[in-house]
């Protein structure tokens, strides 16, 4: 098999379309599928329409079956149903954003959010819209002004043991151990 690279922490399409680029102009020898040597492209370079949020949709209809399952739900004391299921996401990235987009669309409550450095955790739920507009003017969650707290530094990590519903694991990984 082939490794086909994909977007990751720190780039999108753009940097996908700079690496097809380079590979088609060094190495492709007009390969017709030299742009099919990376995935996440943008549509108008190759990509396809709605790659950008593939993966977090992908994590909503996991949770959405998940807790449609009334014998899952019932293992766990839980009712069925994603309504007024209190979320906590690690990671505010294309992944952690979208997963919480489609799951408040749904009925959810998105209670914290963390990123590298900091977090917040909002008692009566986050408005998505205004906490990405916090981060992409500030690069950090940060004083946002809806917290009810915020983590920073290490502290972040304490978002994972905060009380919820449904933990979303969407950034870097081995961050859930048993010291949490």
């Amino acid at each position: 098999s082939v490794d086909v690279p994909a977007p990751d922490y720190g780039t999108g399409p753009r940097e996908m379309a700079w690496i097809a680029d380079t590979y088609i102009n060094l190495l492709s020898d007009n390969d017709p599928n030299a742009f099919a040597c990376v995935t996440g492209k943008p549509a108008h370079y190759g990509g396809i329409q709605g790659r950008f949020d593939a993966t977090g949709l992908g994590v909503f209809f996991g949770i959405r079956e998940m807790c449609n399952s009334e014998c899952l739900m019932a293992k766990y004391g839980i009712s069925t149903g994603l309504k007024n299921k209190k979320i906590i996401i690690q990671g505010f990235g294309t992944v952690g954003y979208w997963a919480a987009h489609y799951l408040v669309k749904a009925g959810a409550i998105v209670v914290a959010i963390s990123e590298l450095k900091s977090g917040v955790y909002c008692r009566d739920g986050i408005d998505l819209e205004k906490l990405k507009r916090h981060m992409m003017e500030n690069d950090s969650l940060a004083g946002y002004p809806g917290a009810t707290k915020e983590y920073h530094g290490s502290d972040v990590r304490k978002i994972l043991e905060l009380d919820c519903d449904i933990l979303i694991p969407a950034a870097f990984q081995q961050v859930i151990n048993r010291d949490n």
